[in-house]
């Protein structure tokens, strides 16, 4: 319920974004791509007998709202993309080159989860429960069993293993920077994501191969973008008044 709520903000905030900046699409480019993804579920097999109306229907959405999510990626898109020239691409490469070299690296972490949380209480029950178990591990404790004790994850059973991952797309991005920037056997300190708190230990390291821009563009220009529409969603979300009244 907090996670639905939540994204029903932030495409509210996103739409009343591109209303004020201008940047809203045409009804005819919001169309088209909605026809794109009518094909898409009468081609796959899984859904063929289905329409767009009821899968929507099926998790809880409309038609008002996939008009108005999409209208809000392709306003977003298109702006940043616009941005994005030599000179922005060739920074933003630069300052993120070990995403595009297909360096990888395997971790283990210990997750005490904060998403289902009701409570400030709670929250702050896990919080200090992190922090414990960093210092356990500070004085020498062994990561996998603290891992296997007290993990939310289910890799906990193999003593907080979650396997080797790229720099960007397979992890939350707190995560996965705080995983590049350690060595192999070094230990994070916590870290917080939309999951929860993670203690991050790198277990080992695949080292990538050099690339240039030219050789990975699209990538570099579709994470780039991503990256401005989060900072752009994490900004609007800080910076605005947002009230939810209780209708019940």
């Amino acid at each position: 319920k907090d996670a639905i709520l939540n994204e029903l903000v932030v495409q509210l905030v996103i739409a009343q974004y591109l209303e004020r900046e201008g940047l809203r699409p045409s009804s005819g480019e919001i169309t088209d791509a909605i026809n794109n993804i009518r094909k898409n579920v009468k081609s796959d097999p899984s859904t063929a007998r289905q329409t767009l109306e009821s899968l929507l229907s099926a998790r809880g959405s409309s038609m008002e709202h996939l008009r108005r999510d999409i209208g809000n990626s392709i306003g977003l898109r298109k702006h940043f993309g616009q941005k994005a020239d030599d000179t922005a691409l060739m920074e933003y490469f630069k300052a993120n080159k070990v995403a595009f070299t297909g360096e990888e690296v395997r971790a283990s972490h210990i997750l005490i989860d904060t998403a289902s949380l009701k409570t400030k209480k709670d929250y702050a029950i896990a919080f200090d429960k992190i922090h414990k178990l960093k210092g356990q591990l500070d004085n020498g404790a062994d990561f996998a069993e603290l891992a296997k004790a007290n993990s939310s994850c289910p890799s906990a059973e193999k003593g907080g293993d979650i396997g080797f991952f790229p720099r960007k797309g397979a992890t939350a991005e707190p995560f996965a920077k705080a995983a590049f920037t350690l060595k192999v056997g070094e230990i994070s300190e916590p870290v917080q994501t939309k999951f929860g708190f993670h203690i991050i230990k790198v277990t080992d390291r695949k080292e990538g191969n050099e690339v240039a821009l030219e050789d990975v563009r699209e990538g570099v220009k579709e994470a780039y973008v991503d990256d401005q529409i989060e900072d752009l969603v994490q900004k609007l979300m800080t910076e605005g008044k947002i009230e939810i009244k209780d209708l019940n």
